[in-house]
Formats: C-alpha cells, structure tokens, sequence
C-alpha cells in the first residue's frame, strides 16, 4: 500500500511536469526559493492526490453538525493566519487519539479524539493553529529546499506518511517518513561519499574532540523502547556494577513467553508502540474499555515487535494550580546526562506534570506541562 500511494504521489508530479512545459512557465517570486524548490500548483495537486487515497484508506467522520462547526472554526482562524490561499479542505478522521495534520492544498485533519480531550475552545484552537503554521510557512518545500530535492520525491514520501499514520493509526508513521528525511540530511560526507549534503569535515572534528555533537551519532536507537528491557543488563555488561535505581520491568511482545503474559494480564499493564514517542498509542489497561483492550491485543498478535508492556507506576503527585483550585497531579522528572572527558548528570532536569485530573500521562503533546525544578542543596 506505502508503494502505491507513493507511486502515485510520484506519477501525478510527473504529469504536473508535462503539463507546465506545454502551458505556461510558472516562475518564482523574487525572493521566494520555495516556490523555486516547488510550486504552489505542485503542493494543490499533489494535496489532491493525497486527499483521494486518505479517503480511500481512512476511517471518515461523517457529522454534518460537527463538520459544519469545525470548517467554521477554522476559517475564522484561518482569516488571521498568513495562508495564502484561505480554502481549506476538512476531514475528520474516526480515531480518539489526539492528533491532527495539515498537507499542501490547504489539507487540514483532525482526529476526534481532539474533540474529546480539549477542555476549551482555546485549546483546540492552538492546535488548529498550529497546522495552519505549516501551511502559511509551506513546511513540505522548505523541506524539499533544504535537503536540496528538487524532484519532489521528499513531499511525496511525507504525504504517503501522513497517509499511513492516519489508515492506521500510527502517527509514529509520520515520524518514520519525516525520519528518512532527516536520515538523508545526515550523511556528513562520511557514509554516503558522494552526497552533496551536510558540511564536509565535520565528522572529522567530532572524531578529533574539536566539536560536541548533543545527541551523538547512533544514540536514537535509544528511541526504541524494546532497549529498556535490557537498561539493566548493559549496566552490568559495561560498568560490572549492579544498577542503583532498578528499570522498570519491561515485557517485549515479540517474545512468546513475554507476549502470553501480556495478553493474559494486559488490565494491569501499560501498553506501549515500541517505535513511538510523544505518548502516542498507550494503552493503560486499568482504565481502557474491553474494546480498546481486544483491539489492542490483535495490534500486538499482528505486530508482537511493535509494542512493549511494562507495570502501571503510580506517579508522585505535586500540588498543581488550576482553574479554581489547587489540586495534586502526577509527575515526573527526566534528568540529562552530559558525557564527555567525564559523565554527570546535570543539576535539576525537566519537571513534567500531567495536567488533566487523574491522568498518568506527562507528555505535553497529551496535555502535559512542566514545572518549576527547585534544587535543594542537603
């Protein structure tokens, strides 16, 4: 299906080609480089091409009462907003994850569960907002621009992404086609001899101490959450010590013995995609409805590689204001490690805080937020 959609999406620039040389030369605008990586007629027509096969392949909300107070939202918002051309096209796509996207064309989708976890109308505006930021500012061609791709085949490969995250449910496919982007903004002259991307020499300078790299080459296998399962076993293999804080017990569902228990015991666990981020995709058994839980158990039967299970942990709670009171909520905190001639962990850290009532979740793009980290000094 990825081949496909792709295929298309790929065939339809080449007819967008043809056409041009036989009608009229679209020239870009002095000082515009994008429309020179890639016209606005290019990003219609390709949005055109991705809206039939995402209606093709996902599950649309039919509500003429919602679409109808959803469009009008929008193009309220819409009016202030700097796209260009203020006609937008609306799904809404039939999934409770809190999500949503925007493509070329003024494409504009959003997921159900926005409706169902946005406590105001502010709240689902920053969201609508935010999608049309990629609009006005034409992030596909900036894309496109900056990888130095005139053949379109980048926009092609986001939009065939978009369109597999949201047939099945993944926005972790999202992360996957923006990932092979980045993947090829990141050959440094080194992998890849004859790439014309990157800054020759860099690698060299990073080898010879002269440069730090924040997130060091090959540290994003560390994405994968399948890794937590052995944190333990590599502190014992590399350090011979015994680890001080034990990880929390981790249950890969590409194992038999692992995947049994986790499909018998799956009420008291959390669920997780291994390839995920963002919080995207849990599932915390404890307070999923029978249906969510038998879905689940035929995503991890289908795909046991794609998702991990761990023990529900119970959150430390810190007094929180909110809109009439101060109330506890859960939170954690993701301290760094800084290594180099030594490895410290650095004072103080990220203090995330789930804000919705009785929520375990801390990611910010589940509603979350962070707090002050105060350092006491015993």
């Amino acid at each position: 299906m990825i081949k496909k959609t792709t295929l298309a999406l790929l065939l339809i620039l080449t007819s967008i080609y043809s056409y041009g040389q036989e009608s009229s030369i679209e020239l870009p605008l002095i000082g515009d480089r994008l429309s020179g990586a890639v016209s606005e007629t290019e990003e219609e027509a390709l949005g055109r091409q991705f809206l039939r096969d995402l209606k093709r392949e996902s599950a649309i909300l039919y509500d003429p009462i919602v679409q109808e107070w959803t469009e009008l939202f929008i193009y309220k918002i819409g009016e202030k907003s700097k796209v260009n051309k203020k006609a937008f096209e609306l799904l809404i796509i039939e999934d409770n994850n809190l999500n949503a996207f925007a493509a070329p064309g003024g494409i504009i989708g959003v997921n159900a569960g926005l409706f169902k976890y946005s406590d105001n109308e502010a709240q689902f505006a920053s969201v609508i907002a935010h999608e049309l930021a990629h609009l006005s500012q034409r992030h596909f061609a900036r894309q496109i621009l900056e990888g130095s791709d005139r053949s379109n085949q980048s926009l092609a490969t986001v939009l065939a992404s978009i369109l597999v995250a949201v047939a099945t449910n993944s926005p972790a496919a999202v992360i996957g086609g923006q990932g092979i982007l980045a993947a090829q903004q990141l050959r440094f002259k080194v992998f890849y001899k004859e790439s014309l991307i990157g800054v020759p020499g860099l690698f060299k300078c990073w080898k010879k101490g002269n440069v730090g790299i924040v997130n060091g080459i090959g540290t994003g296998i560390a994405d994968d959450k399948a890794i937590y399962s052995y944190v333990n076993k590599m502190i014992v293999y590399y350090l011979g010590e015994q680890p001080k804080l034990n990880q929390v017990e981790t249950f890969l569902c590409h194992e038999k013995k692992d995947r049994d228990y986790v499909i018998e015991n799956i009420s008291k666990l959390v669920v997780k995609p291994a390839n995920a981020s963002g919080g995207y995709g849990i599932l915390i058994g404890a307070k999923a409805s029978k249906k969510e839980k038998n879905e689940m158990i035929e995503k991890i039967k289908s795909k046991p590689r794609e998702f991990i299970a761990q023990p529900l942990e119970i959150l430390s709670t810190l007094p929180t204001i909110t809109e009439n009171n101060i109330e506890p909520r859960h939170v954690d905190l993701r301290p760094f490690v800084l290594s180099g001639k030594s490895t410290y962990v650095t004072s103080g850290g990220l203090t995330r805080v789930a804000l919705r009532k009785g929520s375990t979740i801390v990611n910010s793009s589940q509603g979350g937020g962070s707090k002050d980290t105060m350092i006491v000094d015993v």
